[in-house]
């Protein structure tokens, strides 16, 4: 009896390790995001029916969605940036077109550009005004979704 429960114990761990490898190989997700770290995120993010992929590291905003192969239409990233700027965005190694949103420091939209194209890199992607987020998600987001300049999209929950 004990042989059986060692054996089904090692065949559970190891269907746990190989679902959790090709659930980072489909989604181009690097395996260090499944740690557990305490009190990262002091807000949580709240954008109605997007899950949201939250980026504050200065590294990973130059990354953004470059080297990723595809994307869910329910799917966005979300950066966010220490203080209120024009921040640009570029196509550095993309693989497929994008909306982006940029939203104020309340999470409403202040502009907005469509259908940007990875065959537009090295080009500068910027605002007419200053953002404290910038939100990436599938091209033709912001017409499924709605969204339109002014608009308060983003919720914001402390923790």
């Amino acid at each position: 009896m004990t042989q059986k429960w060692v054996y089904a114990l090692i065949a559970s761990l190891a269907t746990i390790f190989l679902t959790t490898f090709y659930i980072t190989q489909i989604h181009n997700i690097p395996v260090q995001q499944f740690a557990v770290q305490e009190d990262i995120f002091l807000t949580e993010y709240i954008i109605d029916g997007l899950h949201l992929e939250i980026v504050e590291q200065p590294e990973d905003r130059y990354k953004g969605l470059g080297s990723r192969l595809h994307m869910l239409d329910t799917e966005a990233m979300l950066f966010v940036f220490p203080e209120l700027d024009r921040h640009g965005i570029w196509m550095k190694d993309m693989h497929f077109a994008i909306d982006i949103i940029w939203l104020d420091a309340d999470g409403v939209i202040v502009d907005i550009s469509t259908e940007i194209s990875p065959e537009t890199y090295p080009e500068i992607f910027y605002p007419q005004s200053k953002s404290l987020y910038v939100l990436e998600c599938t091209s033709g987001c912001v017409t499924r979704y709605g969204f339109d300049i002014g608009e308060r999209i983003l919720k914001h929950v402390e923790k």
